[in-house]
């Protein structure tokens, strides 16, 4: 017979093996007693070692020795007349013919059984683990529901986007292009204003304004680019292109990409209650209304876009300290001299500088030739004596400036006068 251990081959009814010690077990040494004495030659393959548990760090579900230490146990002799001490099987690991003619009688056709269902146990181990980690390979997900993406997304086909929200994808296109500026909607005008403010320096911006023809083809604004807007009131007036990324937004976050002034006038008014220039523009009761009464006026789709934007003027009336120009946030507001006729040059630069310090002359004004000492058609309103200018009179504390009847923006009132109010607004 054979060593159970090392495989050497032993006299039949040894009690160890004479090549590694190990003992015979009783049963081992009367299976080869009462088999054939001749030995089989393929029974002297070496076993191999243990696989390692398929189960990982989990809790071993056999007792008894041999298993953890990934060494087969060697049954010991039972001791005289005691009954054979139960013992846990080995793990199944081919060992040749010998262990199959072994496995044919006694208890070796028990450890094979075992065996097999050792291996049947791994086998659903691994089909366990790869069921949970797919979802039950895809079988468990419930009917329309939808695998979820990173982030929360919807997954769809590979390479198709997940839809946008409900009109964010609508928002960010650019508006078609239409031939006039008539032609928009308030809302159309607001996407492209911001198209404008994003376009990084002025020629860009004018390049999108050609685009969109709100201006002439060569960039320049002739008085055409006009949008009319009726007011809740009733009060239709004719709003004007006059600038692109002329004025700066109030929150700081860039410039207003579109900037409206009326053609005409939306009401007459007193500039103030009582004759005084203190605090300008800023205290005026003209300011006041416009950014109130008036704003609550404008139709919904065009107060759902008009802009807060930053204005320079004179504070304190007459003075020559450029310091007394502030800045004030207005939705709504009136044209200050120099945005009107450009850049004062007098032989009293004292006042000058106040005058200029209130802003840039539009491109509407500045393309149509508009000066700050000569009259102009594209100033003029029919039936109106004048229209006023944000501007107080640096020169002389009693006045503002306003534009005469033939279009001159050399002129000054006293504040209690009712006279024209022209519009401006950013979207």
């Amino acid at each position: 017979m054979f060593c159970t251990n090392c495989g050497a081959q032993i006299p039949d009814g040894a009690m160890f093996c004479t090549n590694c010690g190990a003992s015979v077990g009783a049963s081992e040494r009367g299976r080869r007693t009462a088999g054939s004495a001749t030995p089989d030659p393929d029974a002297t393959v070496m076993a191999p070692r243990p696989q390692p548990d398929p189960l990982g760090d989990q809790a071993d579900p056999f007792e008894g020795p041999g298993w953890a230490d990934e060494e087969y146990f060697v049954p010991q002799s039972p001791a005289p007349g005691a009954a054979p001490r139960a013992v846990a099987p080995a793990p199944a690991v081919p060992r040749g013919r010998a262990e199959a003619q072994a496995a044919a009688s006694g208890s070796g056709g028990g450890m094979t059984v075992l065996a097999v269902v050792l291996a049947i146990l791994a086998v659903c181990a691994v089909v366990a683990c790869a069921g949970v980690m797919t979802g039950w390979f895809g079988l468990a997900t419930p009917a329309g529901e939808q695998v979820v993406a990173d982030e929360g997304e919807p997954a769809g086909d590979e390479g198709d986007p997940a839809p946008a929200p409900d009109g964010q994808g609508e928002k960010d296109e650019r508006p078609e292009v239409r031939s006039a500026v008539a032609d928009y909607s308030w809302e159309e005008l607001s996407r492209i204003s911001a198209l404008i403010s994003a376009a990084g320096d002025d020629a860009a911006a004018l390049e999108v304004a050609k685009e969109y023809h709100l201006c002439t083809a060569d960039g320049r604004l002739d008085g055409t680019q006009t949008k009319s807007l009726t007011l809740t009131d009733g009060t239709t007036v004719s709003m004007q292109v006059a600038g692109f990324n002329h004025d700066d937004r109030a929150d700081g976050t860039g410039t207003a990409g579109i900037t409206f002034v009326s053609r005409g006038t939306v009401g007459t008014r007193q500039m103030n209650s009582s004759d005084t220039t203190a605090g300008g523009w800023r205290d005026s009761g003209l300011r006041s209304w416009m950014n109130t009464e008036l704003l609550g006026r404008l139709p919904s789709e065009v107060s759902d876009v008009v802009v807060p934007v930053s204005k320079l003027t004179n504070s304190v009336g007459e003075t020559t300290d450029v310091s007394a120009v502030v800045a004030t946030s207005d939705t709504l507001w009136t044209l200050s001299y120099s945005e009107i006729g450009g850049q004062m040059s007098t032989d009293d630069p004292g006042h000058d500088a106040v005058y200029n310090a209130e802003g840039a002359q539009y491109q509407l004004f500045s393309d149509l030739g508009v000066r700050w000492d000569s009259p102009n058609q594209i100033l003029q309103i029919g039936g109106v004596e004048r229209w006023w200018e944000r501007s107080p009179d640096p020169l002389d504390g009693r006045y503002f400036m306003c534009v005469g009847d033939d279009g001159t923006p050399w002129y000054a009132h006293l504040p209690t006068k009712e006279c024209g109010v022209v519009m401006c607004f950013c979207v």
